[in-house]
């Protein structure tokens, strides 16, 4: 476990532990790759991560819309000033890397997605997608970001604890993403160790799906 992990396992595939470095991610590659913007977001997860750490800041909002160089969201996003890991896709948004966010999450302790009046203020869309095949027929029509949170496969609600899909299970739902997977500009995976069961199951569970790219990408 280190909240400082990250890493790309395959071309355009990212590893993790902590999910807040999603965001750097997001913005470095779309940068780098001179990637058209703003992107649809896909957020596969048992979480929404719709928290905005800069809400009622407006100092913060501004130095964050700002930035011009990559190294400075690094900075932000290692500190964890206003990105944590339930709040790296509110920054996205009011930097203009995302307009459109498409959810498939099973958290039922809050409210779903993004709070309106926060999207209402970025123009940005989002859609709660309460099964898989609501967004897989989903016609998207710019560039795309792909991100999951391996806790999706978990069905415990309990901190360090696993009650996981079966690996046929979780297999068939990769395979079924496998088109937007590889129409995607970048791909973010979240470890999550605790909220992705045991540290075993964890392991388990990014075993999983290395393998599944590794045989995507083959």
């Amino acid at each position: 476990m280190n909240d400082q992990y990250f890493e790309e396992i395959f071309p355009g595939i990212w590893l993790m532990d902590d999910h807040r470095w999603a965001y750097y991610i997001w913005e470095k590659v779309i940068s780098e790759n001179r990637s058209e913007r703003p992107c649809a977001l896909i957020h596969l997860d048992c979480h929404w991560d719709g928290v905005n750490d800069f809400h009622g800041d407006p100092a913060a909002v501004k130095k964050l819309v700002e930035i011009r160089d990559i190294r400075s969201i690094y900075v932000l996003v290692e500190n964890k000033l206003g990105i944590q890991k339930d709040s790296f896709i509110a920054p996205a948004i009011i930097r203009g890397l995302i307009d459109e966010v498409h959810f498939y999450c099973h958290q039922t302790c809050i409210g779903p997605g993004l709070y309106p009046p926060f999207l209402k203020e970025y123009g940005t869309k989002q859609f709660i997608h309460e099964k898989m095949k609501s967004l897989l027929s989903h016609q998207i029509s710019k560039p795309i970001i792909f991100d999951i949170g391996l806790a999706l496969f978990n069905k415990s609600g309990m901190w360090d604890e696993g009650d996981l899909w079966t690996d046929q299970e979780i297999s068939e739902f990769l395979w079924m993403c496998s088109d937007m997977i590889q129409s995607s500009s970048v791909v973010t995976a979240s470890m999550s160790f605790g909220y992705s069961g045991t540290e075993h199951d964890t392991r388990h569970l990014t075993r999983l799906f290395t393998s599944f790219i590794k045989d995507l990408r083959v």
